[in-house]
């Protein structure tokens, strides 16, 4: 068995967390919570991450250093687009 990666294996998922991140596509992960996805997650040959929210089909101008800041950032950005729909 090889040693865990965290720039390309998936993480232990916390078992009370909603929030699930899994390989999705090559060099992409998919960031979902509840089995909805919320958006995918990509690397780029600099190892920086980048973010297109689902059904988007540009992603975001920022980059994150990490899948972890790349995937907090997501989070909070849901939790304040969720807050402003009601």
């Amino acid at each position: 068995m090889t040693e865990y990666n965290p720039w390309f294996d998936s993480g232990p998922a916390e078992p009370d967390s909603p929030w699930r991140i899994r390989p999705h596509e090559r060099n992409r992960w998919l960031l979902s919570r509840e089995a909805e996805p919320i958006a995918v997650l990509g690397v780029l040959g600099t190892g920086e991450w980048w973010i297109c929210p689902a059904g988007e089909s540009l992603p975001w101008p920022e980059t994150y250093w990490t899948r972890e800041a790349a995937a907090r950032a997501v989070m909070l950005w849901w939790r304040y687009r969720r807050a402003r729909e009601g």
